[in-house]
């Protein structure tokens, strides 16, 4: 359908199963990527699968740790390709299973993430003023109310919301499009948002119990749809919102 054709998209975490999927489903739709990792290797095999594919993509390695890189990634954009009208940011973690099992280094890396998704959107936003429905989405992570780094998690979710709210960005881009894509983790809202230490241990196991408490968690091309939509002037009078991708565990 060539739903973003002309367009230059700038995905960051290109290294996860999420921003591949991102960057495939964008590029089959006509966008040209500006793809960010702090991985060379992954980007070096994502570059070269999107140009196999027909595709126009240029990497840029670094872990966006502070506002000088986020500066020097919407540079590289600008050089490569003159514009930029989508920003993708990816704030989930991406660890190895089993490599943090006190939640330290997750909590870290949501802090870390969340920081460098301000600095990129407002870094690119001023570069935005040209483009005639520019869009940044926000990717959240998947959560569970038992994972040890759940505060971290929770405060990512809150700062994504302040971010699609933000009316500073507006006032330096007033016709950007900020929404956030929300995955659900299967929990429902009540027992998620309580602490396992708050209840007894008879009701946790009475609760694990019940399938009704889950559900399936989205999987990355779901999230990669969602994303592409909102990206497309298909989206254009969605703005400001987060979106909930939870199979409806939220309302049942």
């Amino acid at each position: 359908m060539n739903r973003l054709s002309d367009q230059v998209a700038v995905i960051t975490q290109a290294q996860s199963h999420l921003s591949l999927e991102c960057a495939r489903q964008f590029s089959d739709e006509g966008a040209r990527l500006v793809l960010c990792s702090e991985n060379p290797k992954a980007l070096e095999q994502l570059v070269t699968e999107i140009e196999e594919n027909g595709g126009e993509a240029v990497s840029f390695c670094s872990a966006l740790e502070n506002e000088e890189q986020a500066k020097a990634l919407v540079e590289e954009a600008l050089k490569n390709f003159g514009q930029i009208d989508v920003v993708v940011n990816n704030t989930d973690p991406d660890l190895p299973e089993g490599s943090d099992e006190d939640g330290s280094i997750r909590s870290q890396k949501l802090k870390t993430l969340l920081e460098s998704a301000n600095q990129l959107s407002h870094a690119a936003a001023t570069e935005m003023a040209d483009a005639d429905h520019p869009a940044i989405i926000s990717l959240a992570p998947l959560f569970a109310s038992k994972d040890p780094a759940y505060p971290a998690y929770v405060k990512t979710l809150a700062g994504l919301i302040g971010l699609c709210r933000s009316r500073e960005l507006r006032e330096i881009c007033p016709q950007v499009r900020i929404n956030a894509v929300f995955p659900g983790s299967g929990v429902l809202p009540i027992p998620a948002m309580i602490s396992p230490e708050t209840l007894a241990g008879e009701m946790m196991s009475a609760m694990d119990e019940y399938e009704e408490f889950s559900a399936p968690a989205p999987d990355p091309e779901d999230l990669a749809n969602i994303a592409l939509f909102l990206a497309s002037d298909e989206a254009k009078a969605i703005n400001g919102q987060a979106i909930v991708a939870d199979y409806g565990a939220s309302i049942n």
